[in-house]
């Protein structure tokens, strides 16, 4: 069958987000299937899924916000900052809840972040991870990452404690994890890890990878896979009379001044025919230039060949 849209699955914990995609990819015998925004083996969660042609729209997809749930053990430190590593240091103290709240104020806002040893930034091409299991430390930066808001969801004993963060793309709640054990005197590591929400989607809009699989014998118009339309609603549209439609899926440029653009507007701009999506586009040299231009079924009516 054809399937072109989004599934927002639920990651069970255990399963890494490439393998979750191999198992869309196979049951739905799909040729076309990305993500976004990779999700660790411990953590569950929001994990979009692109089908068919809506993987063409992933490079214009909005990189947050993030929401993620997390469990901090105390007194603890890793080698990967999660429950899945070695220990490497311990200490007899941990942080009481009112010393907690007060730290999280240096948390929030626009700060330096140093990734965890065990993640995928490359270095001369090498992921980190791959260099921390051969035993050799990886030179790692700090990062610049934003963080809206940090709260503590509920304190589950004297050295484990929930919280709630907020925050924008690059963010490692691992190393945050982290880098708040060190600001209190103690160790920690992430206990529990889920993401709430990715950019547009958010948990109420995810399923479960059982009920995913469940839609292989399914019409391309099944409920729980979005349209690849759903998430452009923060992006410019212009409906398209037919026959500039028919220009835009030749590649032709066509002329922006019947719709309103002006020469100085910056951006991508989603094309419509009808209701669907016909391409993305941009304003070059004062005509609106195709750039990805979709492979979907679209209504004829009043369309015609352009010489």
């Amino acid at each position: 069958m054809t399937v072109n849209g989004w599934l927002v699955a639920d990651k069970p914990q255990g399963l890494s987000s490439t393998q979750v995609v191999g198992k869309v990819r196979r049951h739905l015998k799909l040729l076309k299937v990305g993500h976004i925004g990779t999700l660790d083996p411990l953590a569950t969660g929001v994990l979009v899924i692109a089908i068919g042609e809506a993987t063409k729209l992933i490079p214009y997809l909005p990189t947050g916000p993030k929401i993620y749930e997390f469990v901090v053990r105390w007194g603890e430190a890793r080698d990967t900052d999660d429950e899945e590593g070695e220990i490497i240091n311990q200490s007899a103290s941990w942080p009481s809840l009112v010393s907690i709240k007060d730290a999280l104020c240096h948390f929030i806002g626009n700060l330096e972040q140093i990734p965890p040893l065990y993640s995928a930034i490359k270095n001369n091409g090498q992921p980190a991870y791959k260099l921390a299991r051969q035993g050799k430390v990886p030179p790692l930066t700090p990062r610049s990452i934003t963080i809206q808001d940090l709260r503590i969801v509920e304190s589950l004993d004297n050295k484990t404690t929930r919280f709630q963060v907020h925050c924008g793309s690059g963010t490692y709640v691992r190393a945050l994890a982290r880098d708040l054990a060190t600001y209190l005197g103690t160790y920690g590591y992430v206990k529990e890890l889920r993401r709430l929400q990715d950019g547009l989607f958010s948990i109420q809009d995810t399923i479960c990878v059982e009920k995913i699989l469940e839609v292989r014998h399914k019409s391309d118009d099944y409920p729980l896979i979005k349209p690849v339309e759903a998430v452009l609603d923060d992006i410019p549209a212009v409906l398209l009379s037919a026959v500039d439609a028919q220009k835009i899926r030749q590649g032709l440029a066509i002329d922006p001044t019947s719709y309103g653009f002006k020469i100085q507007t910056v951006g991508p701009i989603a094309l419509f025919y009808e209701s669907r999506i016909l391409a993305m586009a941009e304003l070059q040299e004062g005509k609106l230039q195709p750039r990805r231009v979709f492979n979907l079924t679209l209504p004829t009516k009043g369309m015609t060949d352009v010489d």
